[in-house]
This record gives C-alpha cells, sequence and structure tokens, in this order.
C-alpha cells in the first residue's frame, strides 16, 4: 500500500509536530522540577561519618525490624481485607486502625533510636542528619517548594 503524496507530507508534518511537543514536555518537566531527574544525588557524608552513624544505629536495628515487621504485616492484612470477597467494611476499618498503631509504634521507636544516635554524633553529623531528615517525605525525596497537596489520580 502506497500513500499518495499529500498523505506522506501530512504524515511527515504529524510527526514532527509530536516530536516538538514531546520535547517540549520534556523540558517542561525537567526544568519545574530538576530535583526528580535520575542520576546520583550528591552525598557530601564522609565514610568516617557513616561508619559513626551505623555503630551508633547498631544497637537499634533488630528492634526497628521487629517494628517494620508488624507495619508489614498490618499493610498485608488492609491488603486482604481489601480484596475479601464478600467485602466487610468493619474489616478493612479494623485492619486500618491497626496499620495506624503499628505505623505509629515504629514511627516512636525510630524518633527514640535517632535520637539516641543523634546524642553520639558531633556537630557535623547532626547537620547531615538533619538535612536528610528535611529533604525526606514519607520515604522518597520531596520536590523542592512543592507545597501543594497531590491531586487525586
Amino acid at each position: 500500500m502506497s500513500l499518495s503524496r499529500p498523505a506522506r507530507i501530512t504524515l511527515l508534518a504529524s510527526l514532527l509536530v509530536n516530536a516538538a511537543l514531546i520535547a517540549l514536555l520534556g523540558v517542561w518537566l525537567l526544568a519545574a522540577r530538576p530535583d526528580t531527574v535520575p542520576g546520583p544525588q550528591a552525598d557530601t557524608t564522609s565514610e568516617a561519618q557513616r561508619e559513626q552513624f551505623r555503630t551508633a544505629m547498631a544497637p537499634h536495628r533488630e528492634g526497628l525490624r521487629e517494628h517494620y515487621a508488624q507495619v508489614r504485616a498490618a499493610r498485608a492484612e488492609v491488603g486482604e481485607a481489601l480484596r475479601a470477597e464478600p467485602f466487610d467494611a468493619s474489616r478493612l476499618a479494623e485492619a486500618f486502625s491497626a496499620l495506624r498503631e503499628a505505623e505509629a509504634t515504629a514511627s516512636g521507636a525510630s524518633h527514640a533510636a535517632l535520637t539516641a544516635v543523634a546524642t553520639e554524633l558531633d556537630a557535623s553529623g547532626r547537620e547531615r542528619m538533619a538535612e536528610r531528615i528535611e529533604n525526606r517525605r514519607g520515604g522518597h525525596r520531596s520536590r523542592a517548594g512543592r507545597d501543594r497537596p497531590r491531586r487525586a489520580p
């Protein structure tokens, strides 16, 4: 099947316009959110600071693992409640309640461990810790300057 000359020109023009729009969209997205570009993040933490943090954190690891295992189990129960047939809203509400409790307990244990670790760090170690905490949100890197709530999918 061969296309007529006007059809080929129209198809080529359409492809060029689409390519230009995709390039513009990419440039706009990268300019609007430069911190989301994949690649290694600048990490100024020295190996000595990392080792100091690891050593200070060591006595707390096992307890934190147990707390986060409880969080994972509670999330699994939420998933099971959502998939259950027939659906039981009260089971889901109880699962969410258990998840909130497990997350609060794990969060409290994490904060207590980090407080204990901070007492063993020098000023530069605490500064690095503060930077990491300020630049993280929900376990993911935050988007600089993002003060508005996320839109629903």
